[in-house]
């Protein structure tokens, strides 16, 4: 199925505006966006073909480049599609930021308006966390703007914490053993505060690799199998919450690709390999559930569907949260063509593994059209899967995963 080209106005949405959503660039420091996570930004995508406006999602919330807004037709097209379909589909969104770099949606009005684009679109809930901090940015007030808008509208949102004061923590102890075993008990009893806190279904988001996508966006890279990794799963089997992890793959170490070294200076010349480390962690703790966020979405050549069933059957505590872009490489071997539709080899992925699947926007949230252009893409992506299927990886995925406390009735 290919997406419509035709413009065609959604009237459900276009009443939907930026009235009184708060957009702010208090948070214009790399920590606070450090994985820049959802900028929707689509500077990759010279050609005017449906463009992964969300490829970036890990930019913190950075604004849309001109090509992102020249791609605006294609996603329009793809709005009204769904709006006149003959069913929406319902899903919940396990990975999306209420604040990065480049914005903020903090308050009531912001959120109301969010909560309406997401009705327009099937999307029934959603888990809030903060982007993955750098080793210097260490912020608790940012950390705690999260649980304040998931308490704000609780009906609707869950919590992911630790995405800036664990994750910080586990960027500055880096490979380190010593400074990590200096580090520990402040990192447990943080993780243990968070959880007493209430709601908390997921540790996140943190990473391992999180290539950077602009400069004011850090570049962040430390072994998967650290040893502040290796605390946080057995924390997270301990409470029994999930832990959500970023990594750009990369099966072997290998020179930056052109696109980031292009994007930022803070990229060194090379990645690590990291799959190796990644396996190591999975296999620390079998009773932690690790969520690897943004699968799909093709950032080092190796993310493919190949590698992914690899992982699945050798590790039955991991799950793979899907980022249905085609960029930001334009890669072959992304979840989606550049017309935005599934592969089949991660078709058939997707159909033999079902129960181990989850959706994720990475999106930042702005109260805008940027939400409308995220929402779409994952709505498109569930009505190309057959109808069982998009409920299981919808809905019932990622109650089961997350333990979450109502789905999508």
């Amino acid at each position: 199925m290919k997406l419509m080209r035709a413009l065609v106005v959604a009237v459900v949405l276009s009443g939907l505006a930026f009235v009184g959503c708060v957009k702010s660039t208090t948070q214009d420091t790399p920590e606070t966006g450090a994985t820049a996570d959802s900028a929707d930004t689509t500077a990759a995508e010279d050609a005017a073909v449906p463009v992964d406006v969300t490829q970036a999602d890990d930019m913190a919330g950075t604004a849309e480049t001109d090509s992102a807004s020249d791609a605006g037709s294609s996603d329009s097209a793809l709005g009204a599609e769904v709006q006149t379909g003959t069913t929406v589909r319902p899903w919940i969104d396990t990975h999306a930021h209420p604040t990065g770099i480049h914005n903020e949606c903090g308050d009531a009005a912001c959120l109301d308006t969010v909560i309406a684009i997401m009705d327009a679109h099937g999307l029934k809930k959603a888990i809030l966390m903060h982007p993955p901090a750098g080793w210097n940015g260490l912020d608790e007030a940012s950390e705690a703007l999260v649980r304040e808008v998931v308490e704000m509208r609780p009906d609707r949102f869950f919590l992911g914490a630790g995405g800036n004061v664990l994750n910080a923590r586990i960027q500055k102890a880096g490979d380190s053993e010593q400074e990590a075993t200096d580090m520990e008990a402040v990192f447990i009893a943080t993780a243990n505060e968070l959880v007493a806190g209430g709601g908390v279904v997921v540790f996140g988001e943190t990473t391992s690799c999180h290539l950077s996508y602009e400069d004011a966006h850090p570049f962040e890279q430390v072994p998967t199998d650290s040893k502040l990794y290796r605390t946080l799963v057995d924390l997270a089997a301990t409470h029994d919450v999930a832990v959500d992890i970023h990594i750009d793959v990369a099966v072997e170490t290998q020179d930056i690709p052109p696109f980031f070294d292009d994007h930022s200076n803070n990229n060194p010349d090379q990645i690590q390999a990291n799959i190796g480390d990644f396996e190591a962690l999975l296999a620390h703790n079998r009773a932690a559930r690790v969520v690897l966020a943004h699968v799909g979405r093709d950032t080092t050549g190796d993310m493919t569907a190949s590698l992914m069933e690899e992982l699945l059957v050798a590790n039955t505590n991991l799950y793979l949260q899907i980022h249905p872009v085609h960029g930001p490489l334009q890669s072959p071997t992304s979840i989606v063509d550049e017309e935005g539709d599934i592969r089949p080899e991660w078709l058939t992925l997707l159909q033999d593994h079902s129960d181990r699947f989850v959706m994720g926007s990475d999106h930042f949230l702005t109260g805008g059209d940027d939400d409308d252009k995220a929402f779409f893409r994952i709505q498109h992506f569930l009505r190309e899967l057959p109808e069982a299927v998009a409920y299981e990886i919808g809905c019932e995925n990622p109650v089961a995963i997350y333990k979450l406390s109502s789905g999508c009735e």
